[in-house]
């Protein structure tokens, strides 16, 4: 995989809330290109939006339902094929309190009526006490899609034969503990007629449908490409507020965490702000390593690839002249906010020392 390139072209339009009255104006449109190395796995960070459907303010709020400053069709943002084949989730673009840790979180939404938005709020704690007010704006935006990523399986090699798997996509697990972790389940373009009804995404093992399933827009995705060098482009919004993430420690053993610069320009390390939000663990001695961040940069080939790239933050100044961002493996650094390391859409993970359980929210700030 190449380091993603994106061409941003801003637009100053204007999109109306069709049904409450209001405007606002349009994230800028850009797209990112990315390169598969032949007969390589290529991490594929999302960078990029599909445009929202929806930008408004919350009126009101009880537990995990939003009463929003819209008009809206009941059961619009429900998925229910083949007439609405999109999930969404709510995007937190800004608060009213800048220090809310809602303040660029994202959830699922589950289910709306005319007025109100019911939202999964991805914790025991509603998202009323994590913090969501009247007064913050949201985003209903829809996940992306293998059939929106990849419509009729452009950029990849289709499989014709489902005894010669070609091409497959598959997803990080998000909530099984340890590190190593293995993919879920592989899907595959389709286009065997003797096996399926039609062309399309299905799982390379059950043949169950797999082009409409929401992907998260906080992790990546895997491409085995078995074939040669090929591109892929995708089009979006680009965003413009700030992201949060979840990172978890557990008390026994490490936790591998799989993140993603959400942002489409590359980024130094400070600037992933990390340790600045306590999401990632200082190593005091460097012979007794906590955090461990792997970044995939883009010259990676081959299948089950290891990331490129291992950094720790640590403060051992027995061993390094200043507090900062260090190469894991030969303490070369400090990296500084001029070195880039991170691609537009980098994937990485996040292997979390053991300690006291928590779930630590990451805060990314937009970089422009």
């Amino acid at each position: 995989m190449k380091t993603p390139k994106i061409l941003c072209a801003f637009a100053a339009l204007a999109f109306s809330l069709t049904a409450s009255a209001q405007t606002a104006t349009t994230d800028p449109v850009g797209f990112t290109t990315i390169t598969a190395n032949a007969n390589s796995d290529c991490p594929i960070g999302l960078p990029l939006n599909r445009a929202p459907v929806l930008q408004t303010t919350i009126s009101g709020i009880s537990g995990n339902v939003l009463t929003v400053n819209a008009t809206l069709v009941a059961s619009a943002y429900v998925y229910t094929s083949p007439t609405q084949t999109n999930y969404f989730y709510v995007s937190i673009k800004s608060t009213v309190n800048s220090a809310s840790s809602v303040n660029g979180k994202w959830f699922q939404v589950l289910s709306n009526t005319s007025t109100t938005i019911t939202v999964d709020p991805s914790n025991p704690a509603t998202v009323q006490v994590q913090g969501l007010a009247v007064g913050d704006t949201i985003e209903i935006i829809p996940f992306w899609t293998l059939n929106t990523l990849f419509p009729n399986g452009q950029s990849l090699t289709a499989t014709s034969n489902l005894n010669i798997l070609q091409d497959l996509i598959s997803e990080l697990p998000q909530d099984i503990a340890g590190v190593n972790l293995s993919t879920k389940p592989s899907s595959c373009y389709c286009t065997d007629l003797t096996e399926v009804a039609a062309p399309g995404w299905y799982n390379a093992n059950t043949l169950e449908a797999t082009g409409d399933n929401p992907i998260v827009p906080d992790s990546y995705l895997i491409l085995k490409n078995k074939g040669a060098s090929q591109p892929t482009t995708i089009t979006g919004t680009v965003p413009m507020s700030n992201k949060t993430s979840s990172i978890v420690r557990l008390v026994s053993g490490r936790q591998d965490n799989f993140i993603v610069n959400p942002f489409p320009i590359a980024i130094s390390l400070p600037e992933t702000n990390l340790f600045e939000s306590g999401a990632f663990e200082v190593t005091t001695n460097v012979n007794s390593v906590k955090d461990i961040l792997y970044v995939w940069n883009g010259s990676e080939t081959g299948f089950n690839i290891s990331a490129s790239k291992t950094y720790i933050y640590t403060n051992d100044l027995s061993e390094v002249p200043s507090a900062g961002w260090y190469d894991a493996n030969t303490l070369a650094g400090p990296f500084l906010l001029v070195d880039k390391l991170v691609p537009a859409g980098g994937s990485m993970i996040v292997r979390k020392a053991n300690g006291p359980a928590v779930e630590i929210s990451w805060k990314a700030p937009k970089p422009y």
